[in-house]
């Protein structure tokens, strides 16, 4: 499985970089705030915390025993592959770019604040989850890259299934706190992708 190495290097690359931007940002806010958050919905934590567990243990599969999986390989065509690292980086960017806006209103559980605000800057000027926006397009990376439908179906299945059930929530929680500011953001942005996208 050698002619892998170059994805499985860049697999390892996209992981680096995520887990970088998202601890760089908890450890702005605060370890222990990030702590208090999740005991207090440990239900959401468990989901969390197994959604990521089966995503993360594919993409090891796939880095250190590719060969465990060969049989869900897909012939993609070299240039769809490595577009797969654009599209992952690309992912990791929105996810930057989004946790700089959120600020300390970033939570890893589904939760509102007391302190709470209604952020429509930057990405969420024109999507509502850009975070989970670009978690799917981090995961469609690795997919891609990986060439292997289990890793595919591990990771954009698992984000998705993670995501499907917590925007309902956030946003029933978010009408609950704003009220018509928030359905009026609503009417003007898309889940996640902009308005003029998604209708």
């Amino acid at each position: 499985m050698t002619e892998e190495l170059p994805y499985r290097i860049a697999i390892i690359v996209l992981l680096a970089g995520m887990k970088t931007v998202r601890l760089c940002r908890r450890r702005c806010l605060g370890w222990k705030a990030s702590w208090s958050a999740a005991k207090k919905n440990p239900g959401d934590g468990v989901v969390l915390a197994v959604c990521q567990s089966v995503w993360t243990a594919a993409l090891v599969v796939y880095v250190c025993c590719p060969q465990w999986i060969s049989f869900a390989h897909l012939d993609m065509p070299l240039h769809m592959r490595w577009g797969g690292s654009a599209v992952g980086i690309a992912g990791i960017l929105v996810v930057a770019w989004a946790d700089h806006h959120l600020g300390s209103n970033l939570s890893g559980i589904v939760q509102i604040k007391d302190e709470q605000t209604l952020i429509t800057a930057g990405p969420y000027r024109w999507i509502r989850h850009p975070i989970y926006t670009g978690g799917l397009l981090y995961c469609c990376g690795h997919f891609l890259l990986s060439a292997n439908w289990c890793v595919g179906a591990c990771c954009c299945g698992g984000a998705a299934l993670l995501y499907a059930t917590r925007i309902p929530r956030e946003e029933k929680m978010m009408l609950g706190k704003f009220g018509d500011d928030y359905r009026h953001y609503i009417k003007r942005t898309g889940r996640l992708l902009p308005r003029i996208i998604c209708r």
